[in-house]
């Protein structure tokens, strides 16, 4: 199965570039996003297979930055 993740933030029209990952049917993965300064980020998956899949987690690490 094939996953594909792309992100928008703050509500863009434009998604940025779809990167894709190889995952077998019981294997993690990792998906590291290219950070940047947001308030809000959406996320967009999809898979190449018709099989049920169930997302147990998502983490992000964010740093907040002073002004």
């Amino acid at each position: 199965m094939q996953v594909m993740i792309r992100w928008r933030d703050d509500r863009a029209r434009q998604w940025q570039e779809e990167r894709q990952q190889i995952i077998s049917e019981k294997l993690d993965f990792l998906f590291v996003a290219v950070p940047g300064t947001y308030r809000t980020r959406q996320y967009e998956i999809s898979f190449t297979d018709e099989t049920p899949f169930v997302l147990i987690s998502m983490e992000e690490e964010v740093e907040f930055l002073d002004h």
